[in-house]
């Protein structure tokens, strides 16, 4: 993506309708106790500016200064100096907003938020021991259980096959 043509996305993006709109959403959901949607939008911020908190009421209050309608003029001003002074770098970091705006956190999907090496971190599942993944649903596993003895177990007469 060309500099100019980041520049021109976020113009649009950075509006007071916008702004109101993120807002409230994140307002809503830390109002609803939604942390689940609150945090969805936190990962995505995160790709771009740094927004690692883990209480609830932390996450809010950064992602409201962030996206507070009052800030609306110092985002503007922020992005007219950063495309005068050729920085894509700080315009990139600014287009969190791009992503923000479209996001529904009731319906994002867990692989979009969270990676593998995420639930890998917090459960500590070895995926690469066995190939397993969270969001693969185990295939190689699915497809091998027939529900019929693999024939190396001798089933005894009245027994119930533990699994």
């Amino acid at each position: 993506m060309e500099i100019r043509d980041l520049y021109l996305s976020l113009k649009e993006a950075y509006t007071a309708e916008n702004l109101h709109q993120i807002s409230s959403r994140i307002i809503s959901l830390f109002q609803e106790k939604r942390y689940d949607g609150l945090r969805a939008i936190q990962r995505v911020v995160n790709e771009y500016v740094p927004l690692e908190e883990d209480k609830a009421n932390r996450i809010f209050s950064r992602m409201i200064k962030l996206y507070h309608p009052d800030r609306l003029q110092n985002a503007i001003r922020e992005l007219e100096a950063h495309y005068r002074n050729d920085d894509f770098e700080s315009l990139w970091v600014m287009s969190h907003i791009l992503h923000v705006k479209n996001l529904e956190p009731d319906q994002v999907a867990v692989s979009e938020v969270f990676s593998d090496e995420d639930l890998n971190e917090e459960f500590g599942w070895d995926g690469e021991e066995d190939g397993y993944s969270y969001f693969s649903g185990g295939d190689s596993y699915g497809a091998q259980y027939t529900g019929q003895p693999d024939g190396d177990e001798e089933e005894e007469e009245g027994t119930v096959p533990v699994f």
